[in-house]
Formats: structure tokens, sequence, C-alpha cells
């Protein structure tokens, strides 16, 4: 029996003004059906005391809104309508049963999504390889990327799939040079599909196959002596708050605030984009010479909680708190440790004392550390940067809590008294995409699969 995994795939949507125009025209209708339906359910409710919210009943009630009062709805595929009405059914069930809030009306100057269904004959694929969604009967818009991305893997079954806008321009089209009304259009295919996937067990593991990672502001130490620099965007966030203070001084709803708003969330995309690329290529470079990633059991939630305190126990200091807060938000270590886990073995450990211990001897005092990048034992003398003597203590303790063995953390790994030896054999498994063409590999075999021994 062969091994299925399910995969997310984003690509963007490429076509002319009438194709941006009937995608328009589609979240609209989405957006009118979620709403009618939520106020049907809002007024049921008020009437008998209950909600009939399952897909099936709110399903029924669509057919018989677009008989008697939406005909126009008719113009649309249902697949690529009607299906909103599951996020609807979710949505209201969570909220029953109190695991979520209200759900809210839908806005125009939201973001826009919606689900759509992609049967066999959803997405065409030509001979030169290029894929188009058919949007309805006659009418395709060509999917970016298809080709790289989605022909990568083997015998992939779509299951569903969501359009998003990610980005609107409602601007005066005559005040601008370029007059395209269509020019911020931003139109993206997430595709959920079942694709072949391959068992592999990491075999014989040596000392050198295992890093550690010590996760800093700004930056990231590994074992090896590298510090990574992550991505620098204060030239973005500058031009950020002066956006932001530009619109708190208009007036709210209005239509220069919306404006306002898209220059600000272009900004924040592109502050975005370069830290996820940062991110990857950091994580590609480590994942390039190690097998065995081990990092800090961080609570990043509790790290980044506010200092204010109550009345009665105000908090202290926060002011700098909170810009401690912004500085870990900002480095985006949660989103560091996902793209790391796709790409190598990640295992935590318990963050404690790795910055206070000597990675040589073992010694544990809160005055080796003399600076926030000077490292110096009282004990034996031994010193080196800060973040990277962390680094080797995380991978010392991982590899030792890995591995099961009897050595005591307290001293070096692979010192005398460390019976942790030099290789052991692994026999876990994880499952990872089959991929048939790679994307700079030789021969059609991808970098995605090189770490198998």
């Amino acid at each position: 029996m062969s091994v299925r995994i399910n995969i997310t795939l984003r690509c963007r949507l490429s076509g002319d003004p009438k194709d941006y125009q009937l995608l328009n025209e589609m979240a609209g209708a989405n957006r009118y059906t979620y709403n009618n339906a939520l106020n049907h359910l809002y007024k049921q409710y008020e009437e008998t005391g209950r909600s009939d919210y399952s897909y099936q009943d709110l399903g029924k009630w669509y057919t018989q809104h677009k008989k008697n009062i939406a005909a126009w709805l008719s113009g649309y595929s249902p697949d690529k309508v009607k299906l909103i009405l599951k996020d609807l059914s979710i949505a209201y069930k969570e909220f029953v049963k109190g695991k979520r809030g209200k759900p809210k009306f839908k806005s125009k100057r939201r973001k826009q999504s919606f689900p759509i269904t992609l049967y066999q004959n959803e997405i065409k694929e030509t001979e030169d390889g290029n894929g188009y969604l058919m949007l309805k009967r006659g009418v395709f818009i060509q999917i970016r990327g298809y080709k790289k991305q989605i022909s990568r893997y083997s015998n992939p079954r779509f299951l569903q799939g969501r359009i998003v806008k990610e980005i609107t321009d409602r601007s005066n089209t005559s005040r601008r040079k370029r007059k395209n009304k269509y020019k911020e259009n931003k139109w993206f295919l997430y595709i959920q599909c079942e694709v072949d996937a391959v068992e592999r067990q990491i075999g014989t593991i040596e000392i050198n196959d295992i890093v550690g990672i010590d996760r800093n502001t700004g930056q990231v130490a590994d074992s090896n002596g590298i510090i990574h620099y992550l991505a620098d965007t204060k030239k973005e966030e500058k031009r950020l708050k002066v956006l932001q203070r530009r619109r708190s001084k208009k007036q709210h709803g209005s239509n220069k605030a919306y404006k306002t708003n898209i220059l600000i969330a272009k900004k924040q995309r592109k502050i975005r984009n370069k830290k996820n690329d940062c991110l990857r290529k950091v994580c590609k470079k480590i994942s390039s010479s190690s097998a065995l990633a081990v990092l800090e059991d961080l609570k990043i939630k509790n790290m980044t909680k506010s200092a204010k305190g109550t009345m009665e126990n105000p908090g202290k200091n926060v002011k700098q708190k909170s810009g401690l807060n912004r500085v870990i938000l900002k480095t985006a270590w949660g989103i560091f440790e996902i793209y790391l886990g796709q790409k190598m073995w990640v295992i935590k450990i318990p963050p404690h004392y790795t910055s206070q211990k000597c990675s040589r001897c073992g010694t544990i005092d809160k005055k080796n550390r003399l600076s926030q990048s000077k490292f110096k034992c009282l004990s034996c003398g031994f010193s080196m940067n800060a973040d990277i003597n962390a680094a080797n203590n995380i991978r010392d303790t991982g590899a030792c809590s890995f591995f099961q063995s009897y050595c005591s953390l307290s001293e070096g790994f692979g010192s005398k008294e460390c019976t942790l030896s030099n290789r052991a054999m692994l026999h876990r498994t994880f499952k990872t995409p089959l991929i048939i063409h790679g994307r700079k590999g030789k021969k059609g075999v991808s970098q995605h699969n090189s770490h198998e021994k």
C-alpha cells in the first residue's frame, strides 16, 4: 500500500481584466451568500429559539433563496459559490460549542477569499505544461508556476482549493500615470492535494551531523560557529510608521483611509516576504550541512506577554518589556522552527542554563556571561562568542537526551564522562513527499530528499 500525505500549494492567478472582474464578482457572490445565510440563522434563532446551521440545511436554504430572491446567482457555478456555506456551518458550530466568538458579517473592504471544489476537469494542463483554472464554463485563468510546483509531485489528487485576493486597489485611475484598474489585483490559488510520499529513515548519525541552534533577536547562531543574520527591515518599518500615522488622521471608514490601508498592506506584505525569504535561505544553509537540529523549547507566547500588570499590582519596566516583545515577534522564532522542520529533523530541549554553562568544562555560573556577545568561564578560562557557546550546549544536551544515553549532562559531549559513542543508529521514520522533478538537482533528483543516508 502506497504512502500518501496532504500538502498545500500556493500559486498566483494571472489573467486579463475580464478575468479579474469575474473573480471580483465571484467574491461578491460568496460574500452575499455568506452574509444572507448568517442573517437567516440569526432571524431563525430569534423566532424559534434554534438555528439549523448544518451544511445540508444551509444548502436547502440556498436553493430556495436562489430560486425566489437571488436568481442572479444562477450565473455562477454552485461549486464556486455554495461552498462558502460550509465555512459558515463550521464557524457557527464552534460558536455554539463555545470555542470561538459569534460569526460576523463579511465586509467588502477586507481580504476577499472563498473556497472552491477542484474536480478532475477543473484544472486543465496544456502541452507546454501550463495550468488553467476553470472559473465557469468556457472561462479559464492561468495558474502561474503550475509546472514548477504541482507537477513536481507524484500522482497529485486535488482535494479542495481556496481563492484569495491579497490586496485591492480602488483609487481613482484618472489621477494616476498608469490607468490600469487591475494593477494591484493579486489573486492566489491555494490548493490542498494528496500526493505520494516515501517513508525515509535516518540511518547512522555521527556527531558532525548534529547541529545546535540558539535563537536570538535578529540573528541565529549554530554550533558550527556561524551566526546567521536575519533580514533588515528598518527602512520598510520606518515607512510603515509614517503611513500608520497618516491613517490615524483620516476619518474612519472614508475612502482616503481605505487608500492608506492599501499602502499599509503593500508595505506589510513586502516586510513579510523579505523575512520569509531570509528565513528560508538560512534554513536551507543549515540543513545542507547537517541532518539533525536541536532547538530550545521556548514558550514564545509566555515570553511575549505584556508587563502592564493590574491596577492593584502595576508592572515594572513596561516600555522596555514591550520593546523586547516587539523584537522577539519580529524575529519570528516560530516561523523559523516551522521552516527548519520542513527541511530536516528537529528536536527540542529545555532551555535552562544554556547561556550560562561553559561548553568545555560544564561549569554553570551567571557571571560567565560578561555581555550580550562575550562569554568567559570563571573556572577554566575558556572564552568565545556567547551565542555560539549556547548553541554548543544545546547540541550537547540534545544529543545526549535524543539517543537516550547515560551520559551526565553536566559534562561536555564527547568527554571522558560521556558514555555516548561517536555514532548511533536512529530507528525513526518520517514522511516526505515523493518529488519527481527537482528544482536545481542533477538528473531530476530534488534537493528536498538529499539527507537520506
